[in-house]
């Protein structure tokens, strides 16, 4: 990839063309970056859309996802490895808080196409990415007229109770 010129905060922003559902984004650092002098920080955000326009002061964009910050890599090796397991159509990938040029050899990104084919498809995804993440929630009214905590059910539990409705009625 062309190196961006020296300035703050650089970064690079990749547009996967739809939502995908990232899992792991593998960076391999460009030579300057591995040898530059100080401590390296990147900053990666997955995000659904550009919404808002670039910080003139700092030119970052403001977060519209997940954030995760990296730093350098602990093996002496030029390859970062970030479990993301985020959705969005953007990825963003910029040196943060420090003056510096951003190169890259490559960068991979691992993720699945959120919506299928049918309705059922995109709901089987759905379930199978977010099954620890709450879906729905409710709470308990309250003598006092207030409502109570919110009590969650993950998509997992949702989607076990589908299975265990379509087995009784086969």
């Amino acid at each position: 990839m062309t190196p961006t010129t020296h300035q703050f905060a650089p970064f690079w922003m990749i547009d996967l063309q739809d939502q995908y559902a990232v899992d792991t984004i593998t960076i391999h650092l460009g030579k300057s970056i591995v040898d530059a002098p100080g401590t390296m920080t990147l900053e990666l955000c997955v995000f659904t859309h550009i919404g808002q326009p670039v910080d003139a002061i700092s030119g970052s964009l403001p977060p519209k996802g997940q954030n995760f910050v990296v730093g350098p890599p602990a093996d002496g090796t030029r390859t970062l490895e970030c479990a993301v397991r985020a959705v969005g159509r953007f990825v963003r990938v910029q040196l943060s808080g420090s003056w510096g040029q951003l190169a890259f050899d490559e960068v991979e990104i691992l993720a699945a196409p959120v919506f299928g084919a049918s309705l059922q498809e995109t709901y089987t995804t759905a379930f199978h990415l977010f099954k620890r993440k709450p879906l729905f929630g409710r709470r308990e009214a309250l003598a006092g007229g207030g409502f109570g905590r919110y009590e969650w059910v993950t998509y997992g539990h949702v989607w076990q109770r589908i299975r265990n409705f379509g087995a009784g009625l086969a």
